[in-house]
């Protein structure tokens, strides 16, 4: 065989110190000893190859030793670098002692290797490679014996951050036993991590994915040669072309929270939600946390799928972030945040039910919790008119039936085409309600087949919640559609059927632990002076005293704190309705099966009007935020409504208002601010109260029939009063907004084919929103209809008739406010 030949152009056992004559300005650059800190010129030292030129022939790999004047010129960091990669390659040892040449192809190949951070000419070596085709017969001794080695594949693909397994076959064991050498053409992209067994005692390559593209990776085997060097015999060698990819590419994962409120020492899961189909694992994850005595978290594998475990700690915030870190690299796209508070005083609430647990725990529930000092967050999944039969069987189909809402920090937001599942997963609840269908409420048969099935289901989802049952209210007295089995007086057999059935259920079902006795706080309430008006269509509840008297039931019940004396009164229930809800519900909890007589608490009229009594007519408004707050009173259905009225001192009058026949609501938008007023003399009319009102709208309203009417009781027929009516409406047709009003006490009187067009008298455009500009050009006092000196039938009312005057076409009256004052 060939010996390898290496010629040198200088004497390699001669050291000298090369002096440079440096000329013009000059860069100084330093190094540091191991020995100390000491700054050196590295103009003085110098690193060299011990070779200039070096022949090779193709398949035969040679080192080449490095010289360097001293341990400064050692230690520094080189780099290696080929003219001609495809001619030849060249790396560095860990030391930088020698270089390692390898020739792939004919041809020639410099060969530079350069102190990393400086082209410096004495730090800096070149050697010129010259490549030749090898001769001599060197694979006779394997080639024809039939020996060789291959890889399994000619192609493999391989992903980022993965290692791939390649089968080697062999001719025979012997070859197998060998040792071979793996190696990437770009470790860029991928790299050649070794050989191991696989359980069938293969012999493979690993290879491992770096980046996206194309190299190849070479197994060969190395014969050594005589007088140093080492030569590849060909047929032990093989190349799989190999073909890296990004499986994460496009991935994304979202956490489903992005916030979370947690009690000091529990555990909670917050899936991950990765929006394509994508193998990561745990191991794949790193979390940290800002605030790590407050809560920390870590990513496991539940029964599939990936989830955030949180563990909370102490009270206190901190941010949560889950990152994708697999082998140092990173994905934004697969990575989330999450902020934690923990509070010792959370309570999580969660209604199934229907639009009665809506009334019920929606709009004040919150408030007076957070008045008392707690914190909550409060569910209520709910489908109109749902009974326990369908939401069991809702509970087992995993329907997306429901619509949920949700309160958390005061905020509600709605969810639709909820499952039962996600809402039971997605909090860890401490208290879950049940209630049946309010018409079949009194009925305990339509219990007895599905409450058990739900209460076990919860107690698997939720085996730390504690299960409550609501028990809700009887329908007004003068409702047209009770159930067919409830008997004159339906009110109160109705009553007394929902106290026998929620009776029944709390003894039959000893997993309830809470009563709610809602049915009863409003029946309390009934029998106060507020009397059958706690409801705003018959069944539902009002949404200011009637709601907050089961608001009140719940807090009273769940957190067993007297809420007689909370803090909280919403907007649009006066101090004396406030009074009557608040005892009225406490003294449900005293005594939930039987009616406690809120007389004593019915605050005294004073028999004369001390100050205005402000009414607004608002059942256009869907919001409670959009009611119009005291001192005003609120009118909020259109039909059958009746309340009690309070004066703008926040007075008990004594005086009861009821409407009838109303068949719309009018809404007149408006644009340029929230807190637009309509001023007229010295009563100011807030936006909520004169942007909607209640219609009769018909055709040819030409007879009285037509009027609907607003009846006012229980006034002084004594006295004499003023009736001061807003009605405006925004609209096209002038004929069709025009509306007629008559008063009727001990006489009567007529405001006919009054004007209430804002779109002609406003000069708006029949198109266009009212803005605010647009009012200030409009004199408000046109929509005011004034009845001076009205006194009161013998009886002690007075009622107003509102009714359309268009003819041959559909007209709208409309009563968007009522102010009542003594005459003067």
């Amino acid at each position: 065989m060939k010996n390898l030949l290496l010629k040198s152009k200088t004497l390699l056992n001669v050291l000298f110190i090369l002096m440079v004559t440096l000329t013009g300005s000059v860069t100084l650059l330093t190094a540091c000893s191991e020995d100390d800190d000491t700054t050196q010129n590295l103009s003085n030292t110098w690193m060299k190859s011990a070779s200039d030129e070096v022949e090779l022939e193709i398949g035969v790999r040679t080192p080449v030793n490095l010289l360097f004047k001293d341990a400064v010129a050692e230690k520094l960091e080189y780099t290696c670098t080929s003219s001609d990669a495809a001619v030849a390659t060249a790396a560095l040892s860990k030391g930088n002692k020698t270089v390692t040449i390898e020739g792939l192809a004919e041809g020639t190949a410099d060969i530079k290797i350069a102190y990393a951070s400086s082209a410096l000419d004495n730090l800096t070596a070149t050697i010129t490679v010259t490549v030749s085709k090898p001769s001599g017969d060197y694979e006779a001794e394997y080639a024809d014996n039939g020996r060789w080695m291959k890889a399994a594949v000619e192609k493999a693909e391989v992903n980022i951050d993965e290692e791939t397994p390649v089968e080697l076959t062999f001719s025979d064991d012997e070859m197998k036993a060998l040792e071979y050498e793996c190696k990437s053409f770009d470790e860029a992209v991928a790299i050649a991590t070794g050989f191991s067994m696989d359980a069938d005692n293969n012999k493979i390559v690993n290879v491992k994915g770096v980046k996206v593209g194309t190299t190849k990776v070479k197994i060969q085997y190395w014969k050594p040669l005589e007088g140093g060097g080492r030569r590849i015999i060909r047929c032990l060698s093989d190349t799989i072309e190999v073909s890296v990819k990004d499986r994460l590419a496009g991935a994304t994962m979202t956490l489903a929270k992005e916030e979370m409120k947690l009690k000091p020492s529990e555990e909670m899961q917050i899936p991950m939600i990765f929006g394509t189909d994508v193998d990561v694992a745990a191991t794949d994850y790193i979390c940290t946390s800002s605030a790590a005595d407050v809560a920390t978290a870590e990513v496991e594998e539940i029964d599939g799928k990936l989830a955030l475990i949180v563990k909370a700690k102490v009270d206190g915030e901190t941010d949560i972030k889950v990152e994708y870190s697999k082998n140092g690299r990173k994905n934004e796209t697969l990575s989330g945040n999450v902020k934690i508070k923990v509070l010792s005083n959370l309570t999580r609430i969660l209604a199934i039910g229907n639009s009665y647990s809506q009334d019920a725990v929606e709009q004040y529930l919150y408030d007076l919790a957070k008045a008392a000092g707690y914190e909550v967050i409060i569910g209520n999944m709910y489908i109109g008119g749902c009974d326990l039969e369908t939401h069991w069987a809702n509970m087992q189909s995993d329907a997306a039936d429901y619509i949920y809402k949700k309160i958390v920090d005061g905020t509600k937001t709605e969810f639709k085409e909820r499952k039962l599942s996600q809402t039971l997963n997605e909090e860890k609840w401490d208290y879950i309600s049940l209630q049946q269908k309010s018409g079949k409420s009194g009925d305990y048969t339509t219990y007895t087949s599905y409450l058990p099935n739900l209460i076990t289901a919860l107690q698997q989802t939720n085996p730390d919640a504690e299960l409550m049952w609501h028990q809700t209210w009887a329908y007004a007295s003068d409702y047209g559609s009770f159930p067919s089995d409830i008997t004159e007086p339906k009110q109160e057999n109705m009553y007394n059927a929902i106290v026998a059935a929620s009776f029944q259920t709390m003894q039959d079902n000893p997993a309830l632990k809470i009563l709610i006795p809602s049915g009863t706080a409003i029946q309390n309430g009934r029998t106060s002076y507020l009397g059958d008006t706690f409801n705003r269509d018959g069944t539902h509840l009002n949404t200011a005293y009637g709601r907050y008297t089961a608001a009140c039931t719940w807090f009273d019940a769940i957190f067993e704190t007297e809420v007689v004396g909370n803090s909280y009164v919403p907007a649009t229930v006066s101090a004396a309705e406030a009074t009557i809800a608040q005892n009225s519900a406490h003294m449900a909890i005293k005594n939930r099966y039987e009616v406690t007589d809120m007389s004593i608490y019915n605050p005294s009229a004073s028999g004369k009007l001390a100050a205005p009594i402000y009414v607004d007519f608002n059942a256009a408004q869907t919001t409670d935020a959009n009611k119009t707050g005291l001192p005003w009173n609120n009118v909020t259905d259109k039909t059958t409504t009746s309340i009690w009225l309070h004066d703008a001192g926040e007075n008990y009058t004594g005086i009861r208002l009821k409407v009838s026949d109303f068949n719309a609501t009018g809404w007149i938008g408006t644009t340029g601010g929230d807190n637009l007023e309509a001023i007229v003399g010295d009563i100011v009319f807030p936006r909520s109260a004169w942007t909607d009102g209640l219609l009769v709208k018909g055709n040819n309203q030409t007879t009285d029939s037509n009027f609907a009417t607003i009846e006012i009781s229980r006034m002084d027929p004594n006295e004499k009063y003023d009736f001061i009516i807003m009605a405006v409406r925004n609209g096209s047709s002038q004929g069709a907004r025009m509306a007629s009003y008559r008063i009727e006490g001990s006489s009567i009187q007529n405001k006919e084919n009054f004007d209430i067009n804002l779109g002609v008298k406003g000069s708006i455009s029949n198109s266009s929103t009212p803005t605010h500009n647009s009012w200030n050009d409009v004199d408000l006092k046109q929509y005011i209809i004034t009845f001076n000196g009205i006194q009161p039938k013998t009886d002690g009312t007075v009622t107003i008739g509102v009714k359309g005057m268009a003819t041959g076409k559909t007209s709208d009256g409309i009563i968007n406010a009522l102010v009542i004052k003594a005459a003067e």
